[in-house]
């Protein structure tokens, strides 16, 4: 299963990738949300873990919209 995780916090993005990773899951990491959007069309995750308080740029709320939108076609 492939999971992308989404957090502009390092530490938080490190954690989770440890954790997904130890237990088999392939792991994405974006540190933004347009980063987030163009690995979601490249990586094509089966599970997003979106930060939706991301503080500069795209906001998670936003970027969720934009996932959402993507996969309506």
């Amino acid at each position: 299963m492939k999971v992308l995780v989404v957090d502009n916090s390092i530490e938080i993005r490190t954690l989770l990738q440890d954790i997904l990773s130890s237990r088999n899951y392939n792991v994405g990491l974006a540190e933004s949300g347009e980063v987030a959007l163009q690995k979601y069309v490249t990586f094509k995750p089966d599970v997003v873990t979106l930060d939706l308080g991301m503080p500069r740029g795209m906001s998670g709320y936003d970027t969720l919209s934009k996932i959402k939108e993507i996969e309506r076609g």
